[in-house]
This record gives C-alpha cells, structure tokens and sequence, in this order.
C-alpha cells in the first residue's frame, strides 16, 4: 500500500521540529506527505507499491476494487506493515537536540472477498491509512534560549495520531476484457496529545488533547482492462474526505488549575488518481509493472 496525502497540524509540526521555535520565528505553510507507504501486499511490497493492474487477492480493496473480479472464488488478507522512525527536536533552542529513539508502529490491513456470481465480487476491509506521531521521554527543558521551561523532574512529550478506513468494495465484470469496481469507504481518525506548549507570553503549561470522529464517507472507483493476454491497464481514484474531530484540550491558562476545553479540528484525506500497466509471460512466472500516482 502506498497513499498519499496533504495535511497541516501544529501538534504534530512540534513533534517535527519543536514548537517551541514557533513561538519566535515566522513560519510559512507547507505542502507535505505524511502518509507512511503501508504496502498490504506481499507482491506489491516486491514492486515498489505498484498494484493497481495486477493484484487479484483481497488487497485489491485497497489499490483497485476493478481488481477483485479476478479473485476465483474468496480470497483472505491480514497484513501489517510496520513503520519505524526516530525523531530529533530542539526542545530549548539549538544545542539541546533530543532524540526520541526508535519508535515502532505497525499499519495493519483485514480484508476479504467473496464472490457472489459469474459477473460480481463482494468484500470487506479494515486498514490504517495514516498513523504517526512520537514520543520523547524525559524532556528537561522546553522553550526558547533565556526564558526555557525547567522541568523538574523531567516529562514525557508525545504525540499519536492514526487514520482507519472501513472499506466496503463491489468488483463488476463488464466483458472479458474490461472489470470495474467501487468501494465506499468510512474514516475514523484520532489523535493523542500529552505535551508541554506556550499559552502565554512566556507561560508554558503542560496539555493534554483527546479527539476523535468519523469522517464523510468517500468513494474508490477503479478499472481493469485486459489490453492483450500479457498486459493489463489498471486506473483508481480515490475521492477526498473530510473527517472532522472532537474532544477534550486540558489546560491551565488562568493559575495552575487545569481547566477541560470542548475541541474540534480536522483531517483531510485528498484526491488520488492512479494509474499503471501490469506486462507478464503466459506462463505467469515473471512480472514487469509500472504506476503513477498523484
């Protein structure tokens, strides 16, 4: 598996690169993909996350349900691919980089198909599409040179947050040659906070964030043409959602007495178009594919 998103969060730009920089440097907005290449599929692991014109297991809810109409009769998938990272902040300013070690999260995909006639194949799935974040343990000071935050004794700083798909795809055959599919698709997303960040001029205060929603449903139309008994011409796209989030801030932002705050933001899933061609012998023992994603 392999998507591709766009997204902005100043929770999570301070697990990035520290928020206490932002409180004194200007900042511009920027364009970034924080979508891991989860690949739910063994094969489409092998080939760089291509899969869009080849898959015939229950993944093919994922890249393309045109797909699944090549499934024989059922087809079961459970796979996980596990995302490893290790993050740098500069709590205090320069010179007081702290590494968070190395954190594991894995990105698990559930999913079956079934077919239901000659011409239609009917599945299910359940996979995470985004799941990022961190933790550093132990932070002793947070802030800007001069005027840091002592944190005696020392505090963990983290930040979780995951986006999960149900997945409810039909794959259709039109001809011999040509299957299309669709699958309606329900987000969940929620975020985790326990950090320390600057409620006033030089007042920081630790906070703590839980929120959480489903999103708008979304639609993942996708095509399979069988141009020669070699090659296959794969196209999906995947609709944007929006799945807004609520929850509870805690925070003290008048004394020390921490105060519950209603919250609310949200998360966007955009467009995605993908296209590829799968070439391969007859005999099926070797697989040349080529996929471009935007």
């Amino acid at each position: 598996m392999e998507i591709r998103n766009r997204g902005q969060s100043l929770v999570l730009y301070f697990i990035a690169a520290g928020l206490c920089m932002s409180a004194w440097l200007p900042t511009n907005s920027a364009l970034a993909n924080p979508e891991p290449p989860g690949l739910y599929d063994a094969r489409s692991v092998a080939m760089a996350g291509t899969g869009v014109a080849y898959l015939d297991s229950a993944a093919a809810i994922f890249h393309n349900p045109a797909a699944l109409e090549q499934i024989e009769r059922v087809s079961f998938t459970l796979a996980t691919t596990v995302l490893m990272v290790d993050f740098s902040a500069p709590f205090a300013g320069p010179g007081t980089e702290q590494s968070s070690g190395l954190q594991i999260a894995p990105l698990g995909f559930l999913g079956m198909a079934y077919r239901l006639s000659d011409e239609v194949v009917a599945g299910a799935g359940i996979y995470i599409s985004t799941g990022f974040g961190g933790g550093f343990t132990d932070v002793s000071a947070i802030g800007v040179p001069g005027s840091e935050l002592i944190l005696d004794p020392p505090e963990d700083q983290s930040v979780f947050l995951y986006v999960g798909e149900l997945s409810l795809p039909l794959g259709f055959r039109v001809s011999e040659s040509l299957r299309l599919g669709m699958s309606l698709r329900i987000p969940y997303a929620s975020q985790e906070v326990a950090t320390h960040q600057e409620v006033g001029t030089d007042s920081w205060q630790p906070v703590e964030q839980s929120i959480a929603g489903f999103g708008n449903p979304g639609l993942l139309l996708g095509a399979l043409y069988q141009a020669s008994p070699n090659l296959r011409l794969g196209f999906a796209y995947r609709s944007k959602v929006s799945i807004p989030m609520t929850g509870t801030t805690s925070v003290a932002l008048v004394g020390d007495e921490p105060s519950n705050f209603d919250t609310r933001t949200s998360w966007n899933v955009p467009h995605m178009f993908r296209i590829g061609a799968a070439w391969n012998t007859l005999d099926e023992r070797f697989l040349v594919s080529a996929e471009f994603r935007a």
